[in-house]
């Protein structure tokens, strides 16, 4: 929004040309757009809260991200183990034979993915990630970091069905959002 600012105050100092009320025009709309993508956020945010508020607490894991694994799940009652679950998150292992080798891959065909963005997150922060972590010669041809990589995904796909199925927590008082933060409804 910073950026937003200051192609505002340039355009306002510079000669009021059609160019420079074309940009002017162009960053008010960015400014309602901006206004508009929170106020959708903060509704978002309140739902969530609603429905599922343990995945708030998920590192990684916000408000948005959080209503897209809502959304592409359609109900975790309907997945009787993790492993359906990781099927359509697309983490679960598939054959992937050549010749004489047999290895395992990961299905391109996920819906629900269990969100690269928390991925990223717990590995780099190592924040939660006690998933067993394989070695090469478990990891059926695949190289250590790859390994590594698909036993993190499976470990979160894992989680966030634990979480799903889950009672429902209390929600959080407060939920930040783009902009602050939004206060969640007391349930009834």
């Amino acid at each position: 929004m910073i950026w937003l600012e200051r192609v505002g105050r340039r355009l306002a100092r510079g000669e009021q040309d059609v160019q420079v009320r074309i940009g002017r025009h162009l960053v008010r709309h960015c400014r309602q757009l901006t206004r508009e993508a929170n106020e959708l956020e903060r509704e978002i945010a309140v739902l969530v809260a609603d429905y599922a508020p343990q995945l708030l607490e998920l590192k990684g894991c916000g408000v948005l991200v959080a209503a897209k694994i809502i959304g592409e799940t359609g109900g975790i009652g309907r997945f009787r183990s993790d492993a359906q679950f990781a099927c359509l998150a697309g983490v679960a292992p598939l054959d992937a034979p050549s010749g004489q080798q047999r290895r395992h891959r990961l299905s391109r065909h996920a819906t629900a993915s269990p969100t690269p963005r928390c991925t990223r997150s717990r590995s780099s922060r190592g924040v939660g990630t006690r998933a067993p972590v394989p070695t090469s010669s478990e990891s059926s041809g695949m190289a250590r970091a790859a390994a590594r990589r698909c036993a993190l995904k499976r470990h979160l796909a894992r989680v966030v069905f634990r979480l799903l199925r889950a009672e429902p927590a209390d929600p959080p008082a407060r939920i930040k959002v783009r902009g602050g933060s939004v206060r969640a409804p007391a349930l009834a």
